[in-house]
């Protein structure tokens, strides 16, 4: 991941990348599933398409582009999992 955000950075839309890795959980078995990402990005005009190519992923993979409209809530729940062992962060610029 580390190497996809910092080429991400490096584009003309984006100036800053701070992201998380979560681990999902299965609810019936309690156990890890997949990881997701969350990124919170400084750039301008980006789409659900930008990020994907930047990132080099299938666009159906970006769930979701919002500006933020909130920076406590969206901060809150971008880091609820950083402290977990499994977690994983860094940050671009």
């Amino acid at each position: 991941m580390d190497k996809k955000v910092s080429k991400m950075v490096k584009t003309n839309n984006v100036n800053a990348v701070f992201y998380t890795l979560e681990n999902d959980r299965d609810k019936w078995s309690n156990t890890s599933t997949i990881n997701h990402a969350h990124l919170l990005i400084q750039g301008r005009n980006l789409t659900r398409d930008d990020v994907a190519k930047s990132l080099n992923i299938n666009p159906k993979a970006v769930i979701d582009v919002e500006k933020i409209k909130g920076v406590k809530k969206i901060t809150n729940y971008i880091t609820k999992s950083m402290w977990h062992q499994d977690s994983h962060h860094n940050i671009f610029y």
